[in-house]
């Protein structure tokens, strides 16, 4: 049998008769065939026996080929691994699998009895993940679920300026445990398998499925059967046939029930919980509505016994435990959904977009002032849409605004939004003295913060001692490598200094016998000429004639004696020296190994003496302890203020707890008692009136009429200037007067200075005159006396 595979559509092909007596295939995309060897003139040749195609059976499975040689379109087709299920009789799930508004994001909205799920998508909700997770948890058992993607929205960010990130289109389809993240494949308890193929669970994605996408029918088979040999495995199907091989589920997912999941963006999905399958299955399979009851776990529903949802506003003071409160309460009572600026922003986040940047001198955890690069999310206008939505859907809220739910306007307005009779408005109270539990966990809180803190720094020291750990093995191999090339060198030197000087003192001994071998031969010849001539010449020569001629013989005999001793003796000095240097090579290649022997074990001496240092200088993992001032602290602090600096200046003192008189159906004091918590927030207004900046200070409509004509007047003098700089002639004749004036000036001021000087001789003339005055009188006065006590002495 043939089967042709498109990548649009590859599951949209039958297996004829004879492969269904088998069992049901699993259609594969198309495999190319090797080519056929082609023999000399052109004849194709049979393939090898191991490229023929051939039928393996092995457990349970079967591949067979296309016939025909070449045959491009043959395809693998493997047996299906799921066996049909078997009839149960065991009691049937009885209420019907349906999805829990606490277990879906604030986007979703179902329709159709919750088995059409849409998504909102106004001001920029169409960039975050809408998520659902139905009421039914598979604890044991075989079952399926059905996805089908309806519809597909394409938007376009308006009044941009730069090109944003577009929204895509996504979707991912598995299953989670109860409780955990609405976004799927985010911890290992939930697993998943994307539009993409791939498998994501603990944020790590595996290439393990084919892609689908519009108008298939999507089936998810979770297989926890433990007599089934797939048993904790997850697979997928796509129009009935099979994708992808069963999965094995992540260990956070084993052992525990596993509901239905659903993430999507931009898409409404269609769900099939059964009772019958859309795409017809190649093997028999229930679905999840027809579970057995025993097989299944179903999560209790969120609503209250009463009918009545919690809207709780949690009121406090800035940066004294606000949202640490807000962490552990939300611990406590999973069922309750925080409705706030920064859960908007993880929300994002969490969907995909990159982390923003923040506005450092605006940037609060109360208002948060990030910049996506997208205008809606960055003025984060979903507030408006999430505002309007959540009172419509029926859940227990926590709306956490700090500065709002401290001042009575903003705060009753917030409350104004749940008047539907289903909700219980409370504020609850967390001022004052927190109580010992919560002291506690802010010390275990500051100590694993620390503790995390001088962890990090270890890790930082210790992979910098292994950096340089390794540079040093580096260069210790670079000096050891250096070494031994540097003992090859001279092994190799002095083998050529040898071979050189045995060669020189071979070639001068050679050379030496050479010589030797001539002059003896030379000499024989001389010597029998000699003999010969003597003989020759007769024997009745004279005896003075013979005597004269031994004497003149043996005198030459002599010298050429003495010349055969001088050619003997030189190419001995010659060997000599050829040895002497050959000697003097040996000495000096010793003294080099040894000179590097030496240095070696000088670097060996000084590694083994560093290494004990090293071991010493090992250090362990220091632990954090709180310092006394630390564990006296009642709130933990936070890199990030609560309220920015220039908002809280201007709107601290309106800051009020609730009253009777405003729309709470209950006021509860968390920490301490009302008397208590108002004189704590009196107190705390009170202080920083004294420590904080007035933000609103107004100057006077006084103070606004002056400037106004300072300004006029400022005009005035600039538009003179102007003009003044701008004519030639005027500059010249200002220049003149004002000499003009200048020398008036000076006139005038010499003229007062002569004036002055004038009056002040007076001055001084008429003050001698008078003291002379008073001098004479003083004369009068003395005579005057002397002539009365004469006229009284006579």
């Amino acid at each position: 049998p043939r089967f042709a595979c498109t990548w649009a559509l590859p599951w949209e092909r039958t297996a004829s008769a004879a492969m269904m007596a088998k069992g049901p295939p699993v259609v594969k995309p198309p495999r190319p065939r090797p080519p056929q060897q082609v023999a000399e003139g052109g004849e194709a040749t049979e393939e090898p026996p191991a490229k023929q195609a051939k039928v393996e059976e092995g457990e349970g499975s079967a591949v067979v080929d296309g016939q025909g040689e070449g045959d491009a379109n043959a395809v693998d087709v493997v047996m299906e691994p799921e066996a049909d299920a078997t009839e149960d009789k065991r009691k049937a799930l009885q209420s019907s699998v349906d999805f829990d508004p606490a277990d879906m994001t604030l986007n979703v909205v179902p329709a159709n009895g919750g088995r059409v799920l849409m998504a909102l998508s106004d001001a920029g909700l169409q960039y975050l993940v809408a998520a659902a997770r139905a009421n039914v948890g598979i604890r044991s058992g075989r079952y399926l679920y059905e996805v089908r993607i309806m519809e597909v929205h394409n938007f376009v960010e308006p009044g941009r300026r730069s090109q944003p990130p577009m929204p895509k289109q996504a979707v991912r389809l598995g299953f989670s445990v109860p409780g955990s993240s609405l976004f799927l494949g985010e911890s290992d308890e939930s697993v998943c398998f994307d539009s993409e193929g791939f498998l994501i669970s603990d944020k790590k994605r595996t290439a393990a499925a084919q892609k689908f996408g519009r108008s298939h029918v999507v089936g998810l088979l979770l297989n926890l059967d433990p007599q089934s040999p797939n048993c904790n495995t997850i697979s997928m199907f796509a129009d009935g046939m099979r994708i992808c091989d069963p999965q094995p589920l992540p260990e956070g997912c084993r052992g525990k029930p596993l509901c239905p999941h659903v993430a999507f963006r931009n898409l409404t999905l269609h769900l099939h919980f059964g009772p019958e399958p859309i795409a017809p299955m190649p093997f028999k399979c229930r679905m999840l509505q027809e579970a057995a009851q025993a097989d299944v776990a179903i999560t209790p529903s969120s609503a209250p016994k009463d009918g009545k949802y919690e809207v709780v506003l949690p009121v406090g003071v800035p940066d004294e435990g606000t949202f640490d409160w807000l962490d552990s309460f939300l611990a406590q009572n999973p069922h309750f959904v925080e409705l706030s600026d920064r859960k908007l922003v993880e929300w994002a986040l969490k969907s995909g977009l990159p982390k923003p940047k923040a506005n450092q001198f605006k940037h609060s955890n109360d208002k948060p002032e990030l910049t996506f690069g997208v205008p809606s999310l960055d003025e984060l206008a979903m507030r408006r849409v999430i505002a309007a939505i959540a009172p419509i859907v029926p859940r227990n809220y926590v709306v956490m605004e700090v500065k709002s739910n401290l001042i009575k306007a903003e705060r009753e307005q917030l409350v104004r939004r749940f008047t539907l009779p289903c909700y219980r408005r409370v504020a609850e109270v967390v001022v004052g003295e927190p109580p010992v539990e919560y002291k506690q966990r802010v010390q275990i809180e500051r100590l694993k913060e620390k503790q995390e803190k001088l962890d990090a720094e270890f890790k930082q020291r210790q992979q910098e001692k292994e950096r340089k750990q390794q540079i040093l093995a580096r260069q210790q191999e670079m000096l050891e490598r250096r070494k031994a090339i540097q003992a090859q060198i001279a092994a190799k030197q002095k083998k050529d200094a040898e071979e050189k000087a045995a060669a020189e003192a071979a070639a001068a001994k050679a050379a030496a016998a050479e010589e030797g071998e001539q002059d003896g031969s030379a000499k024989m010849e001389v010597d029998g000429e000699g003999v010969k001539k003597e003989e020759g010449e007769g024997e009745g020569t004279q005896a003075s004639q013979g005597e004269q001629q031994e004497g003149k013989t043996g005198d030459e005999a002599s010298k050429e004696v003495k010349d055969e001793e001088k050619k003997e003796e030189a190419p001995k000095v010659e060997a000599t020296g050829a040895e002497v240097k050959a000697e003097e090579v040996k000495e000096e290649l010793p003294k080099k190994e040894e000179l590097a022997k030496q240095e070696g074990e000088e670097e060996q001496k000084q590694e083994q003496k560093e290494e004990p240092k090293e071991e010493e200088k090992e250090e362990q993992p220091l632990k954090a302890e709180l310092t006394e001032e630390e564990k006296g602290l009642w709130f933990r602090p936070h890199a990030v203020s609560d309220i920015s600096s220039a908002v809280l200046s201007s709107v601290f003192d309106q800051f009020a707890l609730p009253d009777n008189d405003e729309p709470f159906d209950e006021i509860r004091y968390a920490w301490q008692d009302e008397v208590m918590s108002r004189q704590y927030l009196k107190n705390w207004v009170l202080k920083k009136k004294v420590t904080s900046r007035v933000e609103e200070l107004q100057p006077s409509e006084w103070f606004y009429a002056r400037l106004s004509e300072w300004q006029k007047s400022l005009q005035e003098w600039q538009l003179k200037q102007k003009e003044y700089k701008s004519d030639p002639a005027r500059h010249e004749a200002a220049l003149r007067k004002q000499a003009k004036k200048e020398r008036k000036k000076q006139k005038v001021e010499q003229m007062e200075a002569e004036a002055a000087n004038a009056e002040a001789k007076e001055t001084s003339e008429g003050n001698e005159k008078k003291d002379e005055g008073e001098e004479n009188k003083e004369e009068g006065e003395q005579n005057k006396e002397e002539g009365e006590e004469k006229k009284e002495g006579a």
